[in-house]
């Protein structure tokens, strides 16, 4: 997302460097980590296409599970002994610890469920992102009750452990009373076009590429 110059990333997904060319991504100030699991993080190489038009570090973010995680995986980005020829990606990790800014902008951490594993959401603005999601405490729907623009996970009609299935989501994005509220994360168990004639007004599925614009006052 784009707010106020700034270019923040959410999760860096296997395919990061298909969707950076595909998008016209070409600038990053800061990468978010909802959690470690492998769709989420393993794109974390072709970060350093960004070190390269930027010539700076990148700050990443997560929880301490999280950054312990990446530290662990990709322990040769942080060995100052191995160089690995410039092809590795200059990050610098940060273990959040309540809100906080990346250049002026505020970043508000959420706390939700995947299943039984605390992760983190993210509020920034008039925008909430949710992505696998099962439960969230009622102390973050309160924190995001009335947001412009919502995205929330939504994986399938049966249920599942660790994700909200489409009857959880929509009874959890009406709680919640987002002005519009895109549904993220579903499975191919349903077509784009039946996931959305299924939707109440102010719920629609996302895709890929989709972009949106919100009021920044």
């Amino acid at each position: 997302m784009e707010t106020k110059g700034v270019s923040v990333l959410i999760d860096t997904a296997p395919d990061l460097r298909q969707q950076a060319l595909q998008f016209g991504v070409n600038r990053l100030d800061a990468v978010l980590y909802t959690h470690d699991h492998a769709d989420h993080l393993h794109g974390i190489d072709d970060l350093r296409a960004f070190n390269f038009i930027q010539w700076a570090q990148i700050p990443v973010f997560g929880n301490t599970e999280t950054i312990d995680r990446i530290r662990k995986l990709f322990d040769y980005i942080f060995d100052p002994n191995r160089s690995e020829g410039g092809g590795k990606p200059m990050i610098e990790t940060h273990v959040i610890n309540g809100s906080f800014e990346v250049k002026g902008v505020k970043i508000e951490p959420l706390r939700v469920f995947h299943g039984s594993k605390e992760i983190l959401a993210f509020r920034i603005g008039p925008f909430a992102y949710l992505t696998d999601v099962s439960s969230i405490p009622s102390e973050t729907v309160d924190r995001i009750r009335g947001v412009d623009l919502l995205v929330l996970d939504a994986l399938r009609h049966k249920a599942h452990p660790t994700h909200m299935n489409f009857e959880q989501a929509v009874a959890c994005a009406k709680e919640i009373g987002a002005r519009r509220t895109l549904l993220t994360h579903f499975s191919h168990s349903a077509t784009h076009k039946e996931i959305s004639d299924m939707m109440p007004e102010g719920i629609e599925p996302a895709y890929d590429g989709m972009e949106i614009i919100l009021d920044e006052k």
